[in-house]
């Protein structure tokens, strides 16, 4: 019966009048990544490696306002992102595969433009590919990744959609160690991102 019900959310959230949407955006991440190295003797030893990283994403999706006017709603999205990573200065690889959910609100509507804000939830796998090592560890990740979502928005037209998002991380990302010595505890702790996106509303 729960199954049955997930099921049935998306038709319910989007079911009535959906308006569908892609677009891309430019996603600059600012991480603060910290190694924690146990060694014998169950002592440990932070590792930091100073990141930055910038990727090109592409997603698409729907959203449905849940009242008359349009003020309120939700959608969700699907979104592919390609670019690289600098991780102690070294240059690799980087790019993303995940999903997302939102809830809009629009409080101003006046001569064809809408303001907005959203906040929500977004959760999928993000790669780093790499075969170079740091201290031990290959620069390299294969591993979920979960985000809180804020952002404000401006509409053009019911057509043109612009926006600003700030994503802040949950989860770490974990890094293979070398195996090598007595390390046995590795993850490595993302920070935040920062998006500017454009996206099409579609009929």
């Amino acid at each position: 019966m729960k199954r049955f019900a997930l099921l049935l959310l998306p038709f319910a959230l989007f079911g009535s009048d959906p308006k569908y949407f892609f677009g891309a955006s430019l996603d600059f991440g600012f991480s603060d990544f910290e190694i924690q190295k146990r060694e014998s003797g169950n002592s440990t030893t932070p590792i930091q490696l100073d990141g930055k990283s910038y990727m090109l994403s592409f997603s698409g999706g729907v959203q449905q306002f849940w009242d008359a006017g349009e003020f309120v709603g939700g959608r969700a999205l699907g979104e592919f992102g390609l670019g690289g990573a600098d991780i102690g200065g070294e240059v690799e690889g980087a790019f993303s595969l995940l999903a997302a959910l939102d809830l809009l609100v629009e409080f101003y509507k006046e001569n064809g433009m809408n303001l907005g804000i959203f906040g929500g939830f977004e959760y999928g796998m993000r790669f780093l590919v790499s075969n170079k090592y740091s201290n031990g560890y290959q620069l390299k990740s294969e591993t979920y990744g979960a985000y809180w979502r804020i952002g404000a928005s401006v509409v053009l037209g019911d057509v043109h959609r612009f926006e600003l998002t700030y994503k802040m991380a949950i989860s770490p990302l974990a890094v293979p160690t070398q195996k090598d010595g007595n390390i046995t505890l590795h993850q490595v702790y993302s920070g935040s991102q920062i998006s500017v996106g454009y996206k099409l509303l579609l009929w």
